[in-house]
């Protein structure tokens, strides 16, 4: 129905309270070539004003939101993806809320940066299953380096699945972008 589409399409949006911004931002990255317009430590300019870290977030905020928002939708575990394999800004002496063998984890809001966290699945104590931190560089494209990253473990270690979820399917199609 109309309003299921409606609510799908406002999670896409929730990344910011700017939900003008979003779609304004969301419109130019897409229609870029290439994304050239890609800013990863800012964004754009809106409403005749240059891009405001205050209030608004980067283009790697908005890219990695949308790819949590997405596969929310097409993840059917008990937690929604975001919840169960995203942990944002989290501090690196906090513990790591959940025991997924995955995570990708935000450490910095702005610059963004995000990485990797991942436990032995076969370590049998606490201490042997601390998530190891599988750094990304920093940059500009560290955002798209921890998805590929991310695709690239689900692929070589999990069989292609998250749970049910198959990422080489139709529906997702992502291992088919980390595909050697």
């Amino acid at each position: 129905t109309q309003s299921t589409w409606v609510t799908r399409l406002e999670r896409y949006l929730k990344v910011s309270d700017a939900h003008d911004y979003v779609i304004t931002r969301v419109l130019s990255l897409a229609a870029s070539p290439a994304l050239r317009v890609f800013s990863w430590d800012s964004g754009g300019r809106w409403g005749g004003r240059d891009w405001d870290p205050a209030k608004l977030p980067t283009d790697a905020q908005i890219v990695m939101h949308l790819f949590c928002t997405f596969m929310d939708i097409e993840f059917s575990g008990e937690e929604h993806f975001s919840k169960a394999y995203f942990t944002s800004l989290v501090s690196a002496r906090a513990p790591v809320a959940g025991a997924r063998e995955i995570r990708i984890q935000q450490t910095s809001k702005n610059p963004p940066h995000f990485q990797l966290l991942v436990r032995d699945r076969n370590a049998t104590t606490s201490a042997a299953s601390a998530p190891a931190v599988w750094a990304v560089a920093p940059g500009a494209v560290n955002v798209f380096h921890t998805i590929a990253l991310f695709a690239h473990y689900v692929r070589t270690r999990l069989g292609g699945f998250l749970e049910h979820l198959d990422l080489a399917g139709d529906a997702i199609a992502l291992l088919q972008a980390v595909h050697t």
